[in-house]
């Protein structure tokens, strides 16, 4: 197999992984492969062959992921305990150094805005979010918000020294908004922590996708993070924490608090990224 390096971040590496692809060598002249909408930092593609149809994550270039904060080995472990769950397509091979993923394809609807509008649809995910985080937790360090605003906000200063009082104070407010949370007092969970409508795929059973930021801490950050990306969602706080069934550990002002401290992230990993 043959691919154009135009269009590829690494094609012997591609070729590696399409022959872990189920069905890859079988027959030639039945598989094709064809690009997705991909992130930043990874390229993806939709694999057919006669065994099915898949997903081929490929990292652009080797080490992007771990400078904007994703760590593989815990990627990989927290998406197996919701595959596990039915709450993720299971991943079915992997590169040594997982620099290549490879996963069932889902042939369902992407979620729009629309979706997360809608009193029933958001009853729907509550219901997925509050099965994740009722998993059993593995023993991963607890995740910190703070720490990855701090981290994106060191890289961009290194880069760009004059924005280093603004960031700063962007930081600083982080800070303060992270007092607000009461994040310290919930027990941990697995959460998917980049939630939005894009990361949804429905089929008849709900399933959340790309587990890249995946984290073991604070239920709430799953909400916090659909309300960073969907800002109409903080006028349903109260909502969201019953169907997720939070509304007994967690305040609508904490819920605010965190969705500001995710909005921060959001604005530094994507100045981050341009910078990668």
């Amino acid at each position: 197999m043959s691919c154009d390096a135009r269009f590829l971040p690494d094609p012997a590496l591609f070729e590696q992984a399409l022959d872990a692809v189920p069905g890859w060598r079988d027959d030639a002249a039945a598989r094709r492969f064809e690009p997705m909408e991909s992130g930043g930092i990874n390229a993806n593609w939709h694999v057919f062959t006669l065994r099915g149809e898949f997903v081929l994550r490929l990292d652009r270039r080797a080490g992007i992921g771990q400078e904007l904060g994703v760590d593989r080995a815990r990627e990989l472990a927290l998406h197996a305990a919701a595959a596990a769950a039915g709450l993720a397509p299971p991943i079915l091979a992997s590169a040594p150094d997982l620099r290549w993923t490879i996963r069932s394809f889902i042939r369902g609807r992407v979620w729009t805005s629309a979706d997360l509008d809608s009193s029933h649809q958001r009853r729907r995910l509550g219901d997925r979010l509050a099965m994740l985080h009722s998993q059993p937790v593995p023993s991963w360090p607890r995740f910190d918000p703070l720490s990855v605003v701090e981290r994106y906000a060191q890289r961009l200063i290194a880069a760009q020294p004059a924005a280093r009082a603004k960031l700063e104070t962007e930081v600083a407010r982080c800070r303060a908004l992270m007092q607000q949370t009461g994040s310290a007092h919930r027990r941990p969970a697995i959460v998917h922590s980049d939630l939005h409508a894009g990361n949804l795929v429905d089929d008849g059973r709900l399933w959340l996708l790309d587990w890249e930021y995946a984290q073991v801490g604070d239920p709430l950050c799953d909400l916090a993070g659909l309300i960073a990306h969907h800002p109409p969602l903080g006028a349903c706080a109260a909502e969201l924490l019953a169907v997720t069934a939070l509304a007994e550990t967690a305040t609508p002002a904490e819920l605010d608090a965190l969705a500001g401290v995710y909005r921060q992230i959001n604005s530094l990993w994507q100045r981050c990224a341009w910078a990668s």
